[in-house]
């Protein structure tokens, strides 16, 4: 999906369940075409992936968010 559009087959992707629907609403293609549109229709992978997660989220990154090194969850070292 990075690329902007559904990996496999299209009858593998369930496009009536909520996700998919609202990834196709970013322009995610869900079809053997693999022609992504609106605002999945980028040059680079990344910010379809940006892209994607805010979709599903609905937390907005940007590349430099990803500019320093970090960790969190069970691998945050910093708070022991």
């Amino acid at each position: 999906m990075s690329g902007g559009y559904f990996g496999g087959p299209s009858g593998s992707v369930d496009t009536s369940h909520t996700v998919v629907a609202s990834l196709a609403a970013a322009g995610f293609d869900a079809s053997d075409e693999h022609e992504p549109t609106g605002e999945a229709a980028t040059e680079e992978p990344g910010g379809c992936l940006i892209l994607a997660v805010r979709f599903l989220t609905a937390i907005t990154l940007t590349a430099a968010d990803f500019d320093a090194p970090w960790a969190g969850g069970l691998c945050d070292t910093a708070s022991y």
